[in-house]
């Protein structure tokens, strides 16, 4: 059986080729490289960063005009591993929106639109942010999509354009975003200015939880029968072959709610099932010589009674389907390929009886005593 949340049907392959593999959580031979606490402003205007969001416990809040600043700060967005929130709505107390413009220039970026902006909602699939990257589930590494995005900042009607260049440093490490930014007109339109209800997940929830999030502490723990990692978005998907340990390195979520063991048992009962209910069509009732003939009316026990061979090598399946299909086609045999089989004791093909003969001595009349090639 395969379920929704169980992942693919197979073994998710972790990449470790040394050089070219990052996973979502890993750690470069040369160790974390720093991470900038201000950005850097070009001559053209684009701020530039490294923000470090490796914590699995802080929120790093970032400024788009002072960078990396204080919970006591004004911020606009705030990181934590994979995940991104934005000031406002359902992530904080602040009036910051945001959208995306998928497989636009970002140095075309010159002013923001009038409408399509977005909040982030009172759960994890409503956050704004909520699907920046594109998952390999072999690699288990990060991409950003193409484009850019655009956000309003957690106060005021300043809006900027910002692009998610990687989530890996140069070392390796993951969660460690490259970013640039750069500040571009106000639309001709300004959208309300609307604070949030919201607050940022306490250290202990799910980065990717809602407002007061999913404490860990809820989830089943390793020696639970039916739990696995969950991946969380944007596949959503559990995978039933790691490790509690190697979930958490993956930055999944281990969890009951897989049911791994479950679906594991529903299938190996399934395939058991399908198995003997394979057998048991194909078998039939083998007579043995001097006949040779298989009998597929025959249960097992009237088989073994009769003193014949109960076994699957009969291939009454095909057989049943070949004779259904000359039925259904039209009967092409010829009359002289039938015989009269005797049943118990003797098994024998009598070639000299007519059909009504046959039936008068309570035979069989069937083509499998193949009269005319004996």
């Amino acid at each position: 059986m395969t379920t929704y949340l169980k992942l693919l049907a197979g073994v998710l392959l972790i990449a470790l080729t040394v050089g070219c593999s990052k996973s979502i959580d890993s750690t470069g031979e040369d160790g974390n490289q720093a991470a900038d606490a201000t950005p850097t402003l070009s001559t053209d205007g684009v701020y530039s960063m490294a923000v470090d969001a490796t914590s699995r416990d802080d929120w790093i809040r970032l400024s788009l005009t002072a960078g990396v600043v204080g919970a006591d700060a004004q911020w606009d967005l705030a990181f934590r591993r994979f995940a991104i929130r934005l000031n406002g709505g359902g992530s904080g107390t602040g009036t910051a929106v945001g959208q995306f413009l998928a497989d636009a220039e970002f140095a075309d970026a010159s002013q923001a639109p009038d409408d399509a902006w977005l909040s982030d909602g009172s759960s994890a699939s409503e956050l704004v942010f909520s699907d920046w990257y594109s998952y390999n589930g072999e690699t288990h590494q990060l991409t950003p999509y193409a484009g850019y995005w655009l956000v309003r900042a957690g106060s005021g009607q300043s809006f900027y354009a910002l692009q998610i260049l990687s989530y890996y440093n140069e070392a390796g490490d993951s969660a460690v975003y490259s970013l640039q930014w750069k500040e571009i007109d106000a639309p001709a339109s300004l959208p309300e200015l609307a604070s949030g209800t919201g607050r940022l997940p306490d250290d202990t929830d799910n980065p990717q939880s809602s407002g007061g999030g999913q404490a860990m502490g809820t989830e089943m723990d390793a020696g639970t029968a039916g739990a696995g990692c969950y991946s969380g978005p944007p596949n959503h998907m559990c995978d039933c072959q790691l490790t509690e340990d190697e979930c958490t390195e993956n930055d999944g979520v281990w969890t009951g709610q897989c049911e791994c063991g479950v679906a594991e048992e529903t299938e190996e009962t399934e395939e058991t099932e399908e198995t003997e209910e394979t057998e048991s069509a194909a078998s039939g009732c083998y007579s043995g010589p001097p006949s040779h003939m298989c009998d597929c009316q025959l249960s097992e026990d009237e088989c073994a009674a009769n003193d014949g061979v109960w076994t699957e090598q009969c291939d009454c399946d095909s057989a049943q389907s070949s004779e259904d299909t000359e039925a259904s086609a039209g009967d092409t045999s010829q009359d002289g390929a039938y015989g009269c089989y005797s049943g118990p004791p003797t098994h024998m093909c009598d070639c000299q009886l007519s059909e009504d003969e046959c039936a008068s001595n309570e035979g069989v009349w069937t083509e499998r005593c193949d009269c005319d090639a004996s």
